[in-house]
Order: C-alpha cells, then sequence, then structure tokens
C-alpha cells in the first residue's frame, strides 16, 4: 500500500499504534496469535500507555529544539522549561490525576485495581530519575547561565559575572574592553534618542 506520509518519531510510532491498540487486540484475538502475550497482560500494558505519554512530552521538548537559527539562551529556557514540567508531571501521578499522562488514565479506568499501585510508584520513580538526569546533564549550562546573558543582553551584562575559563579557544582577552566600549556606545544612543524625541 503506497502512503505519502514522512517518516515518524519513535514517539509518533508509538502514539499511533496506541491510537490502534483496540484494533490489533481484536485483530491478535480473531487470528489466534499465541505469541503475543503482552498484549493482555495488565503491566505491559499500563507501561506502553505510560510511556507512550511521556515520550509526547519529550517529543515536544525535541521539536522546540530542531532547527535553525536558535541561539544557545533559547535552548536553555526550553531545558529548564522541561524540568519545570517534569516536577509537574511527577506531582501528576502522584496526586494520581493524569491530566498529563491521557493515555495512562484512560487505561486505569478500565483496568482493575491491581498492580495499578505498583504500577504508580515506578512511573514516580522513572519521572524523578528523568528529572535528576537532567539536572546532571545540563549542569554545565547551569554554570554558564550568566555568562550565555551576554549573547541578547550585550548591553546590560556584567563583565565581572561572566565565567569565561570555558571560551578560551576564543581568545577574548579584551573583551572587557569591548563590552564597555559597546555598553557606551548603547547609551550614547539612547541619549541621543531621548534629545531628538
Amino acid at each position: 500500500m503506497f502512503n505519502n506520509v514522512r517518516w515518524l518519531s519513535r514517539g509518533k510510532v508509538l502514539e499511533r499504534f496506541v491510537e490502534c491498540f483496540e484494533e490489533i487486540t481484536v485483530f491478535i484475538e480473531n487470528k489466534d496469535l499465541a505469541n503475543f502475550p503482552q498484549i493482555s497482560d495488565h503491566k505491559w500494558v499500563s507501561n506502553l500507555m505510560f510511556f507512550t505519554d511521556l515520550s509526547v512530552h519529550m517529543n515536544e521538548l525535541n521539536l522546540k529544539l530542531q532547527g535553525f537559527g536558535k541561539s544557545i539562551d533559547v535552548m536553555f529556557v526550553y531545558i529548564k522549561s522541561f524540568e519545570s514540567k517534569l516536577k509537574i508531571l511527577k506531582r501528576d501521578i502522584e496526586t494520581k490525576t493524569y491530566k498529563y499522562f491521557l493515555r495512562i488514565k484512560k487505561y486505569f479506568k478500565k483496568a482493575t485495581t491491581a498492580g495499578v499501585m505498583e504500577s504508580i510508584l515506578m512511573y514516580q520513580n522513572i519521572v524523578n530519575s528523568l528529572f535528576e538526569q537532567f539536572s546532571e546533564r545540563f549542569d554545565q549550562f547551569r554554570s554558564l547561565e550568566q555568562t550565555i546573558k551576554i549573547i541578547k543582553y550585550p548591553d546590560v551584562v556584567v563583565y565581572s559575572t561572566l565565567e569565561l575559563k570555558d571560551f578560551q579557544w576564543m581568545q577574548i582577552d579584551d573583551l572587557e574592553m569591548q563590552l564597555a566600549d559597546f555598553q557606551g556606545s548603547i547609551w550614547t544612543c539612547v541619549c541621543r534618542l531621548k534629545v531628538e524625541t
């Protein structure tokens, strides 16, 4: 069958699989395919729903980080925003509201309560672990956060707050002087505009 579609990301494949899950289950049962006992395993299905929901959130971040013309400070804002979202996701699981885990919410409504609490604890641990990994992986960016601001706000950044040891390869020995000249020229322009208006 010919379809004019683009390659799907892993998350999109999971989403599509879960959307068709009932049909897939019926197909497997009608064809009497005994090779797929996972389809009727509560734990496997709830994990599938959870990871599909989680991958949707991760795909959103992934799409935001892609593309041209994004500076490091903008990308780091996306990362920090996602870390905040992970805290919200954790609370969503702890309170059992599943506002941001729609597939797991739908599945838990239909499923028996056996094993649900064990799954919830596991999901909390997974989200915690994901948050810790993000924090650890992007820790270097946190230490450079003030320095990164020079990209957007060179007119107000204070040279003494910059961590430039990681930027020695740029050979910017006279950056302090250049920054002073730039900030001075900005103030000159602002003063001229005030006088003219």
